[in-house]
């Protein structure tokens, strides 16, 4: 399968009063059962995602693509597991969001989703960054969950 086209516009779609983002989806090609399902989950909701198979095949050709659609879009929905980690193509899709966020404070485009634990026993470096904003993003969450009582 080739890689689907790039959704034109970066907008947030509304549908019955929720917003949905744009994402590209960044993944393990062995993780690509899940990332499939769930590409056709978030499509059949409305989110615009870009997913392109990473088998490599295509080359320097797919690697622009992916990295312009890494800057167009949103997120970067990023499916963590053992075999994400030790993927090349994941590692650089990291860094590419990574730079993004840098050059535009403010922004929060990795979205990840832990398929298993190995991202907190991991020593490599984009890997350790990333749970840092994992351990930043449920720090956040749980600030603007919190109910304070007042008597």
């Amino acid at each position: 399968m080739l890689p689907q086209p790039l959704p034109t516009e970066a907008q947030p779609t509304t549908i019955s009063s929720l917003t949905y983002h744009t994402c590209v989806m960044s993944y393990a090609t062995e993780d690509e059962p899940f990332v499939k399902k769930l590409y056709a989950d978030l499509q059949a909701r409305g989110v615009r995602c870009w997913l392109a198979e990473q088998d490599g095949k295509l080359g320097d050709k797919l690697r622009a693509d992916i990295y312009q659609a890494i800057r167009q879009q949103d997120k970067l929905l990023l499916v963590l597991s053992q075999n994400a980690i030790e993927s090349k193509w994941v590692e650089e899709e990291v860094d590419v969001a990574l730079d993004r966020e840098h050059q535009q404070p403010g922004l929060s485009l990795l979205f990840p989703i832990r398929l298993d634990q190995s991202i907190f026993t991991t020593e490599k470096y984009w890997a350790i960054t990333v749970r840092q904003h994992l351990c930043w993003l449920l720090r956040a969450s749980v600030r603007k969950n919190r109910h304070v009582v007042h008597d």
